[in-house]
């Protein structure tokens, strides 16, 4: 009947499709004590799964379906999930694996428990949602009933994230570190728009300097970026260097991989110059700034960069001694990294010029540059 098939609800329909399909790719075997009617009903089924079955030259035993990224779904779509979950594992056909933070779905099931119960008590406390016989039924319990096999993903060691390092650079390493043209003094850093030169005036004469000083003064030009792949090849002491700092930007891989990829970028890109003598030892800098924005420590970040962006001069391991404990953890992890404790000796200067640029690749900061609403004076009223 037509109008009974549009009153059915989209989880009917899905259970239906299911059972189908289910039944498509089962043997059927039909009894011999049963009904008439149930006879004729199995027997239907075996013969659509007996024609169904034989286009395939191995029988289909199980479906296995994978669920990933479900922590960046919605709140609802998480719980409809959960649904379709659920009807799967009605058949045996199905195997569903489903990877997932599970704070997620526990977010997710608590905010449907208070959707719920906002009708009866704005309280969250159970007592008093027992009082008008509510027994709240806690997210794991829900999750039990539905995945029948629970497992934690235990997190990476330290050896482990070096290794994924490695492998993610193993055919990006130069065995000689080539010169990279065009580096600057120590002193030169551009945070201007790509391809801007700020010694332009060295190579002219006394009576073109002018001219050449009012054409700083114009808006500059954009030019397209060219980046080779050669540009992207880091060096053996660049690698060391990622390796031991690693454990800054945290143990999780989707966070190393950013982190790896972004400072890759970072280090080709024309508006930052280096020291050509000590360039590495600015990458180890940018590989700080950049790990410290994106890894576990990014609450401290704050604190830690108020220090560095200070006009007193002063060393790392001074900055990192004046805020949180985590700061503090920080310096005392690093002074027991062979390769990189000498980190700590940098002036907080070699930091600050790089800071500005680095923190454009965070969703915790904003472009510094003044906004017309926040630089304007209020009006005085007029008595």
């Amino acid at each position: 009947d037509l109008s009974y098939r549009n009153s059915l609800g989209i989880i009917s329909i899905i259970r239906r499709d299911f059972e189908v399909l289910s039944d498509l790719f089962s043997e059927i075997v039909v009894p011999e004590k049963i009904s008439k009617k149930e006879r004729q009903v199995l027997e239907r089924k075996k013969e659509l799964s007996d024609k169904f079955r034989i286009n395939f030259d191995k029988p289909l035993e199980r479906i296995v379906l994978y669920i990933d990224d479900l922590d960046r779904c919605p709140d609802e779509k998480v719980l409809d999930v959960l649904q379709a979950v659920h009807l799967l594992m009605a058949y045996p056909l199905f195997i569903v694996v489903v990877g997932v933070d599970k704070r997620c779905v526990y977010n997710a099931l608590t905010y449907k428990n208070l959707i719920q119960y906002s009708a009866y008590t704005d309280s969250r406390d159970p007592d008093d949602l027992a009082r008008f016989g509510i027994n709240v039924i806690h997210p794991y319990e829900y999750l039990e009933k539905i995945f029948q096999i629970s497992f934690n993903l235990k997190e990476a060691s330290g050896t482990e994230i070096e290794q994924m390092v490695s492998t993610l650079l193993e055919k990006q390493v130069e065995k000689a570190p080539a010169d990279k043209t065009g580096m600057a003094d120590d002193s030169s850093i551009l945070n201007g728009p790509a391809g801007v030169s700020a010694t332009a005036d060295q190579n002219q004469t006394s009576a073109g300097s002018a001219e050449v000083q009012a054409s700083l003064k114009k808006e500059p030009e954009l030019r397209p970026i060219s980046i080779s792949i050669d540009d992207l090849k880091i060096t053996d002491t660049e690698l060391v260097f990622l390796k031991e700092i690693s454990w800054l930007a945290g143990n999780r891989p989707r966070t190393i991989k950013r982190f790896i990829n972004i400072y890759r970028l970072i280090r080709t890109h024309e508006q930052l110059s280096y020291n050509q003598e000590k360039r590495e030892d600015d990458f180890l800098a940018i590989m700080f700034l950049l790990a410290i924005i994106l890894g576990p420590y990014k609450e401290s970040s704050g604190k830690l960069f108020n220090e560095l962006e200070s006009k007193a001069i002063r060393k790392l391991s001074t900055c990192l001694g004046k805020g949180s404990e985590e700061l503090l953890t920080i310096r005392e992890k690093i002074s027991k990294c062979n390769n990189i404790k000498h980190l700590l000796d940098f002036k907080n200067s070699r930091f600050s010029k790089y800071l500005p640029f680095i923190k454009r690749f965070s969703f915790e900061y904003e472009e510094e540059s003044p906004q017309p609403w926040k630089t304007q004076k209020p009006q005085q009223k007029k008595a």
